[in-house]
């Protein structure tokens, strides 16, 4: 009784799986990327880092517009020497591309809305911004002056968002709130 009480119990289980954890379709390989769809958008999860020189992240993976990409994934890659983000790209994750030592250009959509912290730290592209003023990763707030004590940031006219970690770090605020509502 005991056996086919814990049977049952196992077989409601695996029914049970697939609607909590997705279909398989949600996930897929394409090229050297593995991806999953979240709100009908692909993010690259994973990569075999075959590519050298130029990576051309594509427009879409497995029929969906490619939308982000996960944390770490290409992190320490030496083999990537420029990058380029396609039209409709969203978001990079934290430390996407940091300390890539041979990253020096990289093409940002005006789409991409936001950013993880520290993803293009120790690139030459990333050295090679300004740091006397606000840091802008495309149109992404995401950095403000080391050398500034300012308690205000004056967000510049097309900005698309605001790194989520310059909040509680920088604890700041808008001195307009009028463009605050249209980020």
């Amino acid at each position: 009784r005991k056996l086919i009480s814990v049977l049952l119990v196992l077989c409601m289980i695996f029914l049970m799986m697939p609607v909590a954890f997705g279909s398989v379709r949600d996930r897929g390989t394409e090229g050297p990327y593995t991806y999953y769809v979240e709100n009908d958008y692909a993010v690259i999860c994973d990569y075999d880092h075959s590519v050298s020189g130029e990576l051309v992240i594509p427009q879409k993976l497995g029929g969906y517009q490619v939308g982000g990409i996960t944390r770490w994934k290409f992190q320490y890659d030496d083999k990537i020497t420029s990058l380029v983000l396609p039209d409709g790209f969203l978001f990079l994750g934290e430390l996407a591309f940091a300390s890539c030592p041979n990253l020096r250009t990289v093409k940002i959509p005006d789409s991409l809305c936001g950013v993880g912290r520290g993803v293009f730290s120790g690139t030459p592209w990333y050295d090679s911004l300004v740091k006397d003023g606000d840091l802008y990763i495309g149109n992404v707030l995401a950095g403000i002056s080391e050398s500034s004590t300012k308690k205000e940031v004056t967000v510049k006219q097309g900005t698309t968002g605001i790194a989520d970690y310059l909040w509680g770090y920088y604890c700041l605020r808008l001195t307009d709130r009028s463009r605050a509502a249209t980020l």
